[in-house]
């Protein structure tokens, strides 16, 4: 009997000695992850900040190399520290105790580096010493404090109809359509498919996407963005009044904008042929067999005055790569982020930098002085050959037009086929045909 008692005890001591071991074991593992949580940079990141990125970065500003600066942050030195000094009291951090801060002047350069090459988070990281979670935080603060400081000075819409008579100003005297407003395009900006997302960014190429709606001056600059609409959608319902784009038009833009001049012309908006027509938005006659010359006539004048925004996305997306990647991250309201910072950055320097940032023959041209047919005459843009085209959105005009919007359109007609409204070029490029004259309808 005693010895069943003793083996008993035994027995129990065992589970007890194996129990607390167990426990320490635990207990020792718990420790050890909470000191490695403790520890904020890697200590391979923290051995090697000099052979970083941005340490390469700033030897190219002391040595001041141009060329170099530029394809690092797709502007000059003078430029960049403009940007750093009104950016510096939004994304600057405080040092602590644990760690120093990265500084601002990093934060930027690796913002500018992502959005002008388009590399992965993970891609950047490992080339400025730091972790790619630390990049993506990086990114989308500084990303944000862009716009939030820039985007009432750089883009708003006009405000006044004096304001916008100088737009309208612009484009007659630039593209000789008058009483312009402004043009607008919508495009896919592709992204990796969302998580629990559904179709609701599968558009209509097979990717998926958010759509980029904007319109611009007739200086290449945006005027008004909308971002982030799920890519199922068409030109047609993001410009519905419904939309933010189409509501930001209407109430923002269409109310303060002047009455008919003169000539008895309204002020428009442009568009192509998937956007509807309205009597504040023009678009093409449908069909390649229009039959009449005044038709052609406008057709041709619209799509002239139109391809500045064609060429504004060509700008925008050639000096940021990030917009012509498959963008990894699945967070829409960052990408909504990143595609907002592109398009403030881009009209600062559109202003700013115009010699660099549009050089000569970058974007599309025609040549008005040359005879022959519109495909003969058009000088593509050089923006063509560095990047592919974003995709247009899908082409699903409606055909409920109203009587007033067809009135206005006949109008403008027209007036491009009335001696106050020609060019002297205008025939040739729609009648052109070889040798012989133009015909004269």
């Amino acid at each position: 009997m005693a010895d069943n008692r003793l083996v008993t005890l035994m027995i129990l001591y065992c589970l007890y000695c194996f129990h607390m071991f167990s426990l320490y074991l635990y207990l020792n593992r718990a420790h050890e992850v909470e000191i490695r949580s403790r520890v904020w940079v890697s200590e391979l990141n923290s051995h090697n900040q000099r052979r970083s990125e941005f340490h390469a970065y700033l030897l190219y500003r002391d040595l001041d190399d141009v060329s170099a600066h530029y394809r690092y942050t797709r502007m000059n030195k003078q430029t960049f520290d403009w940007l750093l000094r009104r950016l510096e009291p939004r994304i600057a951090k405080l040092d602590t105790t644990m760690r120093q801060a990265i500084s601002p002047m990093e934060r930027l350069s690796i913002t500018l580096n992502y959005l002008a090459t388009g590399n992965s988070f993970t891609y950047i990281a490992d080339r400025y010493m730091r972790g790619a979670s630390t990049v993506g935080e990086i990114v989308e603060e500084t990303c944000q404090a862009i716009w939030d400081e820039f985007s009432p000075e750089y883009l708003s819409l006009p405000s006044t109809p004096e304001e916008w008579c100088t737009v309208a100003k612009d484009f007659e005297s630039v593209w000789q359509f008058p009483n312009c407003l402004g043009a607008v395009d919508g495009k896919h900006v592709k992204i990796r498919k969302p998580p629990n997302s559904g179709s609701a960014n599968h558009n209509y190429k097979g990717t998926f996407s958010i759509n980029l709606m904007a319109k611009c001056d007739a200086h290449y600059r945006f005027l008004y963005i909308d971002c982030g609409a799920d890519g199922r959608w068409q030109d047609t319902s993001v410009l519905a009044d419904g939309s933010w784009f189409g509501y930001g038009l209407v109430n923002d833009g269409i109310r303060s904008v002047p009455p008919p001049d003169e000539r008895g012309l309204p002020y428009v908006f442009l568009g192509d042929e998937g956007f509807p027509l309205k009597p504040w938005f023009m678009r093409p006659f449908p069909g390649s067999n229009l039959g009449t010359l005044d038709k052609k006539i406008f057709n041709y004048r619209l799509s002239r005055a139109r391809r500045v925004i064609e060429n504004a996305f060509g700008i925008l997306t050639a000096r940021w790569r990030v917009l012509t990647t498959d963008m990894t991250v699945q967070n829409i309201p960052r990408i909504r982020t990143i595609v907002k910072a592109t398009c403030v950055l881009h009209n600062i320097l559109r202003e700013q930098i115009i010699a660099h940032h549009i050089p000569e023959g970058f974007v599309d041209h025609e040549d008005v002085g040359a005879r022959g047919p519109l495909q003969q005459v058009i000088r593509l843009g050089a923006w063509r050959d560095e990047v592919r085209e974003l995709d247009d959105m899908t082409l699903m005009s409606g055909t409920n037009v109203s009587i007033r919007a067809k009135k206005v359109r006949d109008r403008f007609c027209r007036f491009f086929s009335s001696a106050e409204g020609s060019v002297s070029w205008q025939e040739s490029r729609v009648t052109w045909t070889g040798n012989r004259r133009p015909a004269t309808d």
